[in-house]
């Protein structure tokens, strides 16, 4: 009774573990792997099939058990969900599947190895991949590529050209490749053409890569393999690609890369330097103190100008002249050929002397990549004559002895040259004097003028002396000038008046008790204020007679004021009125 309980648990243990695992094993997920073909060429692309029974996530697939064999160009999942009726009942299935677009990457037996998927494994695939055509049917491909180098061996920095060729049938489309990528290298495209042709009756697309490849140091370049494809015949749809994909690869090949040769020089590889200059002006006209420029251009083929050194400018006679640089000037540019490029310095030369002196040779060395040696590009020493500028006298030459006539000759015509600008220098020496004279003369009529209007008489500015009246008087008289009588006159007669009212010319006429003198002033006024004195003819001045008869009435008339003068007054240089009333 006691062992009957015992085996009883242990049953129900083994009979729950069964039934849990029933369902286990029935829903059970399944992976298979199928190919559109087992056999297939080089240059050909197998369609791979992987497919799950239940949904999954895309990345649930591992493509890089792939890539020892096969190069994968493509992947794309896709899921379906389905359902079906058996007697009467309804099951869903879902499933989830993978095409791959696989390319070998060599000739023999390839496998494709099992995949694992949510715990289901797949089955692995044999192919078998046959070689390429050979060149002569290559015609016969939809999709060939190649790969052709400049030169199977180089030095470093050295320029090659590495052109990509991919021909296609007229039926191929959607052509794509891969990107090439070169280490231990400079890589650059510099042209791409596409363009069709007909080769042995046979029309073909053609596009041509060609890149720039500059090893970067010695030793083996490896280039690697490349990988082209299309869609031969067909196009694309809603629901896809349609057509045969077809894939061309290129070989992986190499490059011999050598060891620069033991040199002090800079290494500078091309197939080609030439070394030139330019000047800004004629040199056969240059003077002292007149800057010219000079442009060196070195032109190098087969280099980037990165690479062209430097010019040397050493032991130029710089106490001649002086140098001023510009910063140089690197330009590359890309041909089918390959590269040129140019460097240009630039400087201005200004001659601090008159004479000649001479630019030395420029030389540029560089490694000839053709000829595998070293060579020289050499600008040849140019030699400079600069002339005195027109702000520097020139020095006498001596006459020779030999030149002697001619160069007497010469000196006769440099003389009457000279004379002629002697006598033009006198000439205008003269006028300049002759105009000097007459601007003094000006000024000083001008300045005379002036000072005679601010001429102040006897008698003006106050003075009472009668000596000195009578001799400004006197002088007048001699004169004959009838203005100044006037203005003489007057004073002279009120210094002997001092105390009393002044008198005018006209009021001492009335007054004045000699005839003789009444007279003589009666033709003074008639000559200054009359009509004849617009007359030419008088001129405002009396004649010889009437200015004796004036000057001995005057003087009859001052021995008068003065006798009666010491008569009755103390002081003998005033006088009391000449009328008493």
């Amino acid at each position: 009774m006691k062992q009957h309980w015992f085996l009883s648990p242990l049953l129900m243990l083994a009979l729950s573990c069964c039934l849990s695992l029933t369902p286990t094993l029935a829903g059970a997920a399944s992976l298979t792997s199928v190919v559109d073909r087992n056999t297939m060429q080089l240059n050909e692309t197998v369609n791979l099939f992987v497919e799950l029974d239940q949904r999954a996530d895309g990345s649930a697939l591992d493509a890089s058990i792939l890539n020892a064999d096969f190069d994968v160009l493509g992947i794309s999942p896709r899921y379906d969900n389905s359902t079906t009726v058996v007697n009467g009942r309804a099951t869903q299935r879902s499933s989830t599947k993978w095409v791959i677009t696989l390319a070998p990457k060599r000739e023999g037996l390839l496998t494709i190895p099992a995949f694992n998927i949510a715990g289901a494994q797949s089955s692995s695939i044999t192919i078998t991949v046959k070689r390429t055509l050979g060149q002569g049917d290559a015609q016969d491909l939809p999709l060939t590529a190649s790969v052709k180098l400049s030169s199977a061996d180089a030095f470093p920095n050295e320029e090659l050209i590495l052109t990509v060729e991919l021909v296609a049938a007229n039926n191929v489309g959607n052509l794509n490749g891969s990107q090439l990528a070169v280490e231990n290298a400079d890589l650059e495209l510099i042209s791409q053409d596409s363009f069709n042709r007909i080769r042995n009756g046979v029309a073909q697309q053609v596009v041509e890569l060609k890149y720039i490849l500059s090893p970067k140091q010695a030793g083996e370049l490896v280039i690697p393999s490349l990988t082209f494809t299309g869609v031969q015949g067909g196009g694309r749809s809603l629901f896809g690609q349609r057509g045969k994909q077809v894939i061309a690869r290129t070989p992986e090949s190499t490059i011999s890369v050598k060891e620069k040769p033991n040199s002090t020089n800079a290494w500078f590889p091309a197939a080609n330097v030439i070394v030139r200059s330019d000047w800004s002006a004629d040199t056969s006209k240059l003077s002292v103190g007149d800057p010219i420029t000079r442009t060196i251009t070195i032109t190098a083929r087969g280099q980037r100008a990165e690479a062209i050194p430097p010019i040397k400018t050493v032991g130029q006679q710089e106490n001649s002249f002086s140098r001023y640089q510009d910063q140089p000037q690197l330009n590359t540019t890309k041909t089918a050929e390959g590269l040129v490029s140019t460097r240009i310095e630039s400087e201005a030369i200004v001659p601090s002397k008159a004479g000649s002196f001479t630019l030395p040779a420029i030389t540029v060395d560089w490694w000839d990549v053709n000829k595998e040696q070293w060579r020289k590009a050499i600008l040849p020493a140019e030699t400079l004559t600069a002339k005195p500028s027109l702000s520097t006298p020139e020095t006498q030459t001596p006459i020779s002895s030999k030149n002697n006539q001619s160069q007497i000759a010469n000196g006769s015509q440099q003389g009457l040259n000279q004379s002629a600008i002697y006598n033009q220098v006198w000439l205008w020496q003269a006028i300049s004097a002759l105009l000097m004279i007459v601007c003094v003369g000006q000024l000083w009529l001008s300045k005379s003028r002036t000072t005679d209007s601010k001429r102040q008489y006897p008698g003006e500015s106050g003075d009472v002396n009668e000596t000195k009246l009578w001799q400004a008087l006197h002088m007048a008289l001699k004169s004959g000038d009838t203005k100044n009588i006037a203005r003489t006159l007057t004073p002279w007669v009120n210094a002997y008046q001092a105390g009393t009212t002044p008198i005018t010319l006209a009021s001492f006429i009335n007054s004045t008790e000699s005839l003789d003198l009444k007279t003589q002033l009666s033709h003074l006024t008639e000559s200054l204020y009359g009509e004849k004195n617009n007359d030419k003819r008088h001129n405002g001045s009396l004649d010889t007679t009437t200015l004796t008869k004036l000057l001995q009435a005057e003087r009859k008339v001052r021995l008068k004021f003065r006798k009666n003068s010491n008569n009755n007054r103390s002081d003998k240089h005033t006088l009391h009125s000449l009328y008493p009333h």
